[in-house]
């Protein structure tokens, strides 16, 4: 569903690359990021991403590639396509025999090889567990933290949404006048700030109750904050038996997760000398004064933390969307046959 780093794995054994790819799904959650197999038994996705070269949007971090493959497709051939194209991406050949042949062909032409590496199928796991390490790295940047914050919680927002809205009409009447209760209390609490269009829609939830959830889920965020968003979610994942969330709650996501996000999105952030911790500050003055508040930074172990949570409460989300997919694809198919 989503991922940290992806991994386009080209192997005609399959036995080979499931035993592999779970080991190295192991040890990914315990640097405490999701990695993603694309898994191919030819080299023609490999050739497809190598026709793309440097004109388009990066599709895998990592390229597994079995430098003998079974079918017409030789390592030559793929070495040949990576001399003709500029592919942004870490690539790791690996054979039984021939690790030599590659290691030479590479250094006698290193300039056009940067990021390719070799391996025999008895090193293999050595090499990938430092690709995939290296890759890790990035997470650690200074502005990936920002922005990899924002691609999970905006993944997740849009699941929250989207459940909302699909499942609100399987709810009993005494549950959607419950959730309705609810919402007329968050829309209250904030009527003071809302344009003459809220109250009239908080008038009508009032007298009837929710018609359309769709319309209350476009309400703007000053009248329906993303957190009153969530305890609606919250509440109807309790009402449908949904179990996906048995092992993280919406409280600790918010509290934590969202909370982090919230602080880090709208400051300016600094690394400490000793690159050990995040300083984030509220404006210009607090800066310029390097005045900084403790809650105000983040160490290396509260960012490993924040991604096993992160990594953790994104699997729940996942699974709920991988539900309405598969329903939306069984409703699809029945439309068709009808």
């Amino acid at each position: 569903m989503r991922a940290d780093i992806r991994v386009l794995w080209v192997e005609d054994t399959q036995r080979f690359y499931k035993t592999n790819s779970d080991t190295l799904k192991m040890f990914s959650e315990d640097l405490g990021i999701n990695i993603e197999f694309v898994y191919s038994q030819d080299a023609k996705s490999l050739k497809e991403q190598a026709e793309c070269g440097g004109n388009s949007f990066r599709k895998y971090d990592i390229m597994f590639v079995d430098y003998s493959l079974s079918d017409s497709t030789n390592g030559d051939e793929i070495i040949q396509v990576l001399r003709d194209h500029e592919l942004d991406a870490d690539i790791l050949f690996y054979s039984s025999q021939r690790e030599k042949d590659m290691l030479k062909i590479i250094t006698d032409d290193i300039e056009q090889f940067q990021g390719v590496y070799v391996a025999n199928r008895d090193n293999f796991l050595e090499r990938a567990y430092d690709l995939v390490e290296k890759n890790s790295k990035r997470l650690l940047s200074l502005y990936s933290i920002r922005g990899m914050l924002m691609d999970q919680t905006s993944e997740n927002d849009f699941t929250m949404k989207s459940f909302i809205m699909n499942y609100f009409s399987d709810l009993t009447p005494s549950q959607k006048e419950e959730i309705a209760k609810d919402i007329v209390k968050h829309l209250e609490d904030n009527i003071e700030k809302m344009n003459t269009k809220i109250p009239k829609e908080l008038e009508k939830i009032r007298s009837k109750g929710i018609t359309n959830i769709k319309k209350i889920m476009g309400l703007p965020s000053f009248a329906l904050s993303l957190d009153d968003r969530y305890r609606v979610f919250d509440k109807m994942i309790g009402f449908l038996k949904e179990d996906s969330f048995d092992s993280f709650s919406i409280d600790d996501y918010l509290n934590n997760t969202v909370k982090c996000r919230n602080a880090l999105a709208h400051k300016k952030l600094e690394l400490d000398d000793d690159q050990q911790c995040i300083h984030f500050y509220d404006d210009i003055n607090q800066y310029m004064n390097r005045s900084i508040k403790t809650d105000n930074i983040i160490n290396v172990e509260d960012w490993k933390g924040i991604r096993k949570s992160i990594l953790g409460i994104g699997q729940c989300f996942d699974a709920v969307q991988l539900k309405m997919l598969h329903e939306a694809d069984k409703a699809k198919t029945n439309d068709k046959e009808s």
